[in-house]
Protein backbone atom coordinates (compact mmCIF):
# COMPACT_ATOMS: atom_id res chain seq x y z
CA UNK A 1 0.00 0.00 0.00
CA UNK A 2 1.40 3.48 -1.01
CA UNK A 3 2.09 5.90 1.46
CA UNK A 4 -0.47 8.44 0.05
CA UNK A 5 -3.23 5.50 0.37
CA UNK A 6 -2.36 4.85 4.01
CA UNK A 7 -2.82 8.90 4.35
CA UNK A 8 -6.05 9.31 3.33
CA UNK A 9 -7.18 6.88 5.49
CA UNK A 10 -6.15 8.61 8.62
CA UNK A 11 -8.58 10.79 10.39
CA UNK A 12 -8.85 13.92 9.55
CA UNK A 13 -8.18 16.86 11.25
CA UNK A 14 -9.18 20.69 9.58
CA UNK A 15 -7.62 23.61 11.86
CA UNK A 16 -9.31 26.51 11.35
CA UNK A 17 -7.48 29.92 11.22
CA UNK A 18 -10.36 32.15 11.15
CA UNK A 19 -7.84 35.03 11.46
CA UNK A 20 -5.48 34.61 8.52
CA UNK A 21 -5.52 38.34 6.73
CA UNK A 22 -1.69 38.44 8.12
CA UNK A 23 1.13 35.94 9.52
CA UNK A 24 1.72 36.67 13.59
CA UNK A 25 0.90 34.75 16.52
CA UNK A 26 -2.39 32.80 15.49
CA UNK A 27 -0.68 31.66 12.62
CA UNK A 28 2.55 30.45 14.43
CA UNK A 29 0.10 28.00 16.76
CA UNK A 30 -1.85 26.90 13.90
CA UNK A 31 1.38 25.92 12.03
CA UNK A 32 3.02 23.96 14.96
CA UNK A 33 -0.63 22.40 15.32
CA UNK A 34 -0.61 21.19 11.93
CA UNK A 35 2.99 20.35 11.80
CA UNK A 36 2.87 18.34 14.76
CA UNK A 37 -0.61 16.36 14.07
CA UNK A 38 0.18 15.78 10.21
CA UNK A 39 2.49 12.84 11.47
CA UNK A 40 -0.07 10.76 12.68
CA UNK A 41 -3.43 12.39 10.90
CA UNK A 42 -4.57 13.87 7.49
CA UNK A 43 -4.35 17.56 8.19
CA UNK A 44 -5.96 20.47 6.13
CA UNK A 45 -5.57 24.09 7.26
CA UNK A 46 -8.37 25.80 6.38
CA UNK A 47 -8.52 29.59 5.91
CA UNK A 48 -9.64 32.75 3.96
CA UNK A 49 -6.55 32.57 1.58
CA UNK A 50 -6.24 36.08 1.62
CA UNK A 51 -3.29 36.55 4.25
CA UNK A 52 -0.70 33.66 3.24
CA UNK A 53 0.15 30.36 1.94
CA UNK A 54 1.22 27.33 3.40
CA UNK A 55 5.16 27.94 1.49
CA UNK A 56 4.55 31.09 3.56
CA UNK A 57 3.84 29.82 6.84
CA UNK A 58 6.97 27.02 6.61
CA UNK A 59 8.76 30.01 5.94
CA UNK A 60 8.36 32.67 8.40
CA UNK A 61 7.72 29.92 11.41
CA UNK A 62 10.49 27.28 10.30
CA UNK A 63 8.03 24.27 10.32
CA UNK A 64 7.56 21.19 7.67
CA UNK A 65 3.67 21.24 6.17
CA UNK A 66 4.30 19.11 3.41
CA UNK A 67 1.87 16.27 5.13
CA UNK A 68 -0.62 19.44 4.72
CA UNK A 69 -2.50 20.40 2.57
CA UNK A 70 -4.78 23.79 2.99
CA UNK A 71 -8.32 24.29 2.15
CA UNK A 72 -9.52 28.22 1.21
CA UNK A 73 -13.23 29.21 2.19
CA UNK A 74 -13.53 32.54 0.54
CA UNK A 75 -16.21 33.73 3.29
CA UNK A 76 -14.52 32.64 6.48
CA UNK A 77 -13.32 35.83 7.81
CA UNK A 78 -17.13 36.59 8.87
CA UNK A 79 -18.17 36.47 12.59
CA UNK A 80 -20.12 33.19 13.89
CA UNK A 81 -21.77 35.32 16.43
CA UNK A 82 -26.00 34.74 15.73
CA UNK A 83 -27.14 37.35 17.70
CA UNK A 84 -29.50 39.44 15.95
CA UNK A 85 -29.78 37.46 13.09
CA UNK A 86 -33.75 36.35 11.60
CA UNK A 87 -34.19 32.80 11.71
CA UNK A 88 -33.67 32.61 7.93
CA UNK A 89 -29.68 33.67 8.26
CA UNK A 90 -29.39 31.28 10.87
CA UNK A 91 -30.32 28.34 9.38
CA UNK A 92 -28.06 29.56 6.17
CA UNK A 93 -25.04 30.62 8.66
CA UNK A 94 -25.97 26.35 10.11
CA UNK A 95 -25.74 24.99 6.83
CA UNK A 96 -22.26 27.01 5.75
CA UNK A 97 -20.74 26.02 9.26
CA UNK A 98 -21.92 22.28 8.62
CA UNK A 99 -20.16 22.65 5.39
CA UNK A 100 -16.86 24.36 6.63
CA UNK A 101 -17.22 21.51 9.63
CA UNK A 102 -18.66 18.39 8.72
CA UNK A 103 -15.97 17.08 6.39
CA UNK A 104 -13.50 16.42 9.88
CA UNK A 105 -13.11 13.77 12.51
CA UNK A 106 -11.45 16.70 14.43
CA UNK A 107 -12.50 20.68 13.55
CA UNK A 108 -9.97 22.98 15.76
CA UNK A 109 -11.34 26.20 15.56
CA UNK A 110 -8.31 28.78 16.29
CA UNK A 111 -9.59 33.01 16.64
CA UNK A 112 -10.98 35.42 18.66
CA UNK A 113 -14.54 34.96 18.79
CA UNK A 114 -17.01 32.69 18.94
CA UNK A 115 -16.97 29.66 16.98
CA UNK A 116 -18.70 27.92 13.87
CA UNK A 117 -21.20 25.57 15.16
CA UNK A 118 -19.32 22.51 15.31
CA UNK A 119 -20.80 18.95 13.09
CA UNK A 120 -17.25 17.52 13.11
CA UNK A 121 -17.32 13.94 15.79
CA UNK A 122 -15.09 16.03 17.67
CA UNK A 123 -14.50 20.20 18.10
CA UNK A 124 -11.97 21.75 20.30
CA UNK A 125 -11.66 25.63 20.64
CA UNK A 126 -8.48 27.61 20.85
CA UNK A 127 -9.44 30.43 21.51
CA UNK A 128 -6.70 33.35 21.48
CA UNK A 129 -8.22 36.61 23.19
CA UNK A 130 -12.13 36.26 22.88
CA UNK A 131 -13.49 39.38 21.57
CA UNK A 132 -17.14 38.46 20.88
Amino acid sequence: MSHSCRRERLPRIGIFDHVSLRLGGSQLVVAHMAETLSREYSVEIVHSGLGYSLPALEDAFEVDLSLVKQRIVKDSLRTFSPPGLRTSLLRQRLAADRELTEPYDLFIYSGHGAPPFCYAGRGLIYCHFPFE
